[in-house]
C-alpha cells in the first residue's frame, strides 16, 4: 500500500464496509432511502453518508484543499483553487440501488488542472486502484503497465458510444458493462486502447482512472489532440482516446474519420 495514500485507503475501506452492509443485493430487508436530484439523477442515503464521511476526512487531513464532490458541487471554487480533491462518493448509484455489483468510490487529488494521485475501490468486485504521479500505482498489487507491443491485425480496443470503425478489433467482454473495467484492462496491458464519446464527461467519473492510464504508459487525448483538464465540473472534451504510444496514431486516425 502506498504510504501517502494509506490513510485515504483505510477511510475508503471503512466507507465500503458501510456500503456492503446496506447494499440491496445483500440485504433485502432494509429499505434504501432515495430521491431524484433536479437533473433527474438518483441519489440515495448512501451517497450522502459517504459524501459526509469523505468530505470530513479531507477537511481534517488536507486543510486548505478544495473539495469538489458529485454531491457537493462547487465548480467555480474548483476553478479558483490550485489544489483539491475530486470525489465521487458512490459511482454507480443506479447500479447500487438495483443490487448490482459494479458500484465504486472514486477520489482524485488535483493540482492545478491535473490529477496527481487517486484511489478507486469497488467493494463487491474486490478491486483497489491506488496511484500517484510520482510513485506509480497498482491494481490489487499488480503494477500498472500498458501493452508493450502493437499489431494492427491483433489489436484490441474498447469502444463505447461511437460508430465503430470496421477496421478495429473491438472487445465486447461482459465485464466491460462496468465502464471503468475497460480502464482496468488497459492499465494491466490486456487491451490496446479505450475510446469513449459523450457530450458531458464529469470530472469525478474519471479522476483516478485517467491518472492510472497515464502512469501505465498511455497517451490520453481527444480527437483534436487536446490534453484533458480537470477544472470545474466537466472535462474539456467530448471524445476520450486512451491508447499505447504505438497504437495511438492508428486509433486516433480512424476515430477522427468517423467524427467528421
Amino acid at each position: 500500500m502506498n504510504k501517502d495514500l494509506e490513510p485515504l485507503i483505510k477511510k475508503l475501506q471503512e466507507v465500503s464496509q458501510i456500503m456492503k452492509l446496506r447494499w440491496p443485493g445483500r440485504n433485502t430487508s432494509l429499505e434504501l432511502r432515495k430521491t431524484r436530484k433536479p437533473d433527474g439523477s438518483l441519489v440515495t442515503e448512501i451517497d450522502l453518508e459517504s459524501n459526509r464521511i469523505l468530505t470530513d476526512f479531507f477537511a481534517t487531513n488536507y486543510p486548505g484543499h478544495h473539495i469538489l464532490s458529485e454531491e457537493a458541487l462547487d465548480p467555480e471554487g474548483s476553478r479558483r483553487a490550485e489544489q483539491g480533491w475530486i470525489i465521487d462518493p458512490l459511482d454507480g448509484t443506479e447500479i447500487y440501488a438495483k443490487g448490482e455489483r459494479g458500484y465504486a468510490i472514486f477520489c482524485g487529488e488535483r493540482k492545478q488542472d491535473q490529477i496527481v494521485s487517486g484511489v478507486a475501490i469497488y467493494p463487491e468486485l474486490d478491486i483497489l486502484l491506488e496511484v500517484t504521479k510520482s510513485n506509480g500505482g497498482t491494481i490489487n498489487g499488480l503494477q500498472l503497465q500498458s501493452k508493450a507491443k502493437f499489431n494492427e491485425e491483433s489489436s484490441c480496443f474498447f469502444v463505447e458510444d461511437i460508430k465503430t470503425p470496421k477496421v478495429l478489433n473491438i472487445e465486447k467482454t461482459p465485464s466491460f458493462e462496468v465502464r471503468s473495467m475497460a480502464f482496468k484492462a488497459f492499465c494491466l496491458g490486456e487491451i490496446d486502447g479505450v475510446v469513449m464519446r459523450h457530450p458531458n464527461f464529469f470530472v469525478w467519473d474519471f479522476a483516478p482512472w485517467i491518472l492510472a492510464c497515464e502512469v501505465a504508459g498511455g497517451v490520453i487525448r481527444d480527437q483534436l489532440v487536446q490534453f484533458i483538464k480537470f477544472i470545474g465540473e466537466r472535462l474539456n472534451i467530448d471524445t476520450l482516446i486512451i491508447a499505447t504510444t504505438k497504437s495511438y496514431s492508428y486509433l486516433s486516425e480512424r476515430i477522427a474519420s468517423q467524427l467528421k
